[in-house]
């Protein structure tokens, strides 16, 4: 399960760079403090089922790539 937690965390980071997006603009666009996605892109803070969805439009990548599944780059 932690292996899992961190893969997404990566593509979550992956992601917000490949969308030359900040912490800081990803956190005011998502209404989280900014903290919350630094956590989260380390891997020690839980992201709900709704978060990854808002996530994944955000950065225009599927639900299934942020969750660890498919190819490993965007």
């Amino acid at each position: 399960m932690e292996s899992r937690r961190m893969i997404i965390a990566a593509r979550i980071r992956e992601a917000r760079k490949m969308a030359g997006l900040s912490q800081a603009q990803v956190a005011k666009m998502l209404g989280v403090p900014r903290p919350s996605i630094t956590e989260a892109e380390a891997g020690n803070r839980k992201i709900s089922a709704e978060e990854i969805a808002e996530m994944a439009a955000l950065f225009e990548v599927s639900v299934s790539w942020l969750m660890g599944e498919g190819d490993e780059s965007v």
